[in-house]
């Protein structure tokens, strides 16, 4: 390994790295001072801030220069994380907030909806399908979402 060659982002002056072209950062994976993967827990990388330094510094691989056997590792690696993170993303939307709130939703009788809001009842049920704060409690059955009632006013101007 030339003895001028620039530093990666991120990398300690004086730090040992691997010579394969692709491998530069110290504290990457497989590098001599990471003993584990930087998605791993317990790794250095656990917080935001650790975790964007690491993205940058792939962006600032040297892979010109890299060997075939290294691409095809870090290919690998790079997949199986990706796999990892499309998984908690879908579990994390599964966990929403949104699902929460909507168990925690207070209703009024459609009735009332419509005395808020100077209508007849006759006319939210006209329209339960397009009005985004009716809500069909059982087959046949309508109530209003009293928090989507008021964001509806709030945006036609009726509050």
């Amino acid at each position: 390994m030339p003895q001028d060659r620039r530093r990666s982002p991120g990398e300690p002056s004086g730090a040992k790295t691997k010579g394969t072209g692709l491998l530069k950062l110290s504290g990457f994976a497989g590098g001599p001072l990471a003993p584990q993967a930087p998605w791993q827990a317990g790794s250095p990388y656990g917080d935001t801030a650790r975790l964007a330094a690491v993205v940058s510094d792939l962006g600032a691989l040297d892979l010109e220069h890299a060997t075939p056997a290294t691409l095809g590792a870090l290919l690998a690696a790079c997949a199986g994380v990706e796999g990892r993170v499309a998984v908690r993303l879908a579990t994390a939307s599964a966990e929403a907030p949104g699902s929460d709130a909507r168990a925690s939703e207070t209703f009024i009788s459609v009735k009332a909806a419509a005395a808020r809001i100077g209508v007849a009842p006759k006319w939210l049920y006209r329209r339960k399908k397009t009005l985004p704060f009716m809500r069909e409690i059982e087959p046949g059955t309508w109530r209003v979402s009293e928090p989507a009632l008021e964001r509806w006013m709030h945006n036609r101007g009726r509050l």
